[in-house]
Parts: structure tokens; C-alpha cells; sequence
């Protein structure tokens, strides 16, 4: 797969604390924000499956 190159704005403290975890995981904060951005979807697929299959609870 092709990597895309983009441009993005963050906060500053929000890079500062990415910069920060990157050096501590010995990463590049390219590939902090890459790691950060997977668990993140990971995690918001995996509350989307449990939603699908209890939706009569969410509506609460």
C-alpha cells in the first residue's frame, strides 16, 4: 500500500504530548501519530460492534 502525504494542524500541547510518547515507544512522531491512529480506530470499530449487536440497549 502507497503512503499518502498530507498536511495537518494540531495543538500544540496535542503534538507536544504525541512527541512525548513517540520518544518514550523510540518511535518518530510520524510513527507515533500512525500507532496512536490505529488503536484508535481499532477501538471505535470494536464499540461500534457491540452496539450492533445490542441496539436495543443504546437506545436507553
Amino acid at each position: 500500500m502507497a503512503d499518502i502525504r498530507t498536511n495537518l494542524r494540531l495543538p500544540e500541547e496535542l503534538y507536544a504530548q504525541i512527541k512525548q510518547l513517540a520518544a518514550r515507544d523510540l518511535r518518530s512522531v510520524n510513527a507515533q501519530m500512525i500507532a496512536l491512529l490505529q488503536e484508535a480506530i481499532a477501538h471505535r470499530q470494536q464499540e461500534l460492534q457491540r452496539q450492533e449487536q445490542r441496539p436495543d440497549q443504546e437506545l436507553r
